[in-house]
């Protein structure tokens, strides 16, 4: 029966079925051809669906042919449905910037830590990339320290909070120096701690032994009888006698009592 449609009723229940998706739906697909430069899928509704390269968002060195293969379920953005030539354009980037938005915008109202990539330096600060998005560093947000040269910090993954999401402007700031401020803050308070326990412990120990000392003293002291014999050691030597340690209890031996004759 279709073959008898003329080619106007043919284009009219195209029309019909491609009116009912919409740009800005999510759209799946399985993979039909690879390209050097894009994707072409094969969708459910009847038509072929175009993802061009640029919308894959491929990492750098990243090859087409080795991470999609035929048969390979792709889901994207639909981002243009052409009737003319009865193709749909398809954006995995737009997909995948979405989800990555929501995480940035999460990441900015719970206050979490994001890590990012610094790929390009400028004098005002550093370009930095977090999964599909590009993000803006001020040199005021990069370090703790005065940061003289902000091709120093190129290449290097940075820990950061979110500080502004306005995807109208496409501006999203981010700040390394917060993140880097919280660590050192976080050093100096575990070497107090540590300063402070050290000082306790040897305020414990100096106590102990000086408990230890008087007790030794005490028991001493308490052996001590009139009469017995001592052998002790002069400690010191006064005009009135002489002062001896029986062994943590000094004694004075009077001048009378030092000898038989005059001393």
């Amino acid at each position: 029966m279709e073959n008898n449609l003329t080619m106007q009723e043919l284009l009219e229940m195209q029309e019909q079925e491609l009116s009912k998706i919409n740009v800005g739906e999510e759209i799946t697909g399985k993979v039909a051809q690879v390209n050097h430069d894009g994707l072409v899928l094969k969708l459910s509704i009847g038509f072929d669906g175009v993802i061009p390269a640029s919308e894959l968002n491929l990492k750098k060195g990243e090859d087409i042919a080795e991470l999609y293969k035929i048969d390979q379920d792709v889901t994207g953005i639909i981002t243009n449905i052409s009737y003319k030539d009865a193709t749909i354009k398809i954006s995995r980037l737009k997909l995948e910037q979405q989800i990555d938005l929501k995480e940035i915008i999460e990441a900015l109202e719970e206050h979490k830590i994001i890590n990012v990539h610094a790929y390009k330096a400028l004098e005002r600060g550093l370009y930095v990339r977090y999964k599909s998005y590009t993000m803006f560093m001020p040199i005021s947000q990069i370090d703790t320290k005065f940061v003289k040269d902000t091709n120093e910090y190129v290449g290097l993954d940075l820990d950061c909070y979110v500080k502004e999401v306005n995807p109208r402007k496409n501006r999203i700031i981010v700040s390394h120096r917060e993140v880097a401020q919280e660590i050192l803050d976080e050093e100096r308070k575990e070497k107090r701690e540590k300063f402070k326990a050290e000082r306790e412990a040897e305020r414990a120990k100096i106590k102990a032994e000086r408990a230890k000392m008087k007790a030794e003293k005490e028991a001493l002291f308490a052996s001590l009888e009139a009469g017995e014999k001592r052998t002790g050691k002069v400690t010191n030597i006064m005009p009135y006698g002489a002062f001896i340690d029986l062994g943590g209890i000094e004694g004075l031996a009077h001048i009378n009592s030092l000898s038989w004759t005059r001393v």
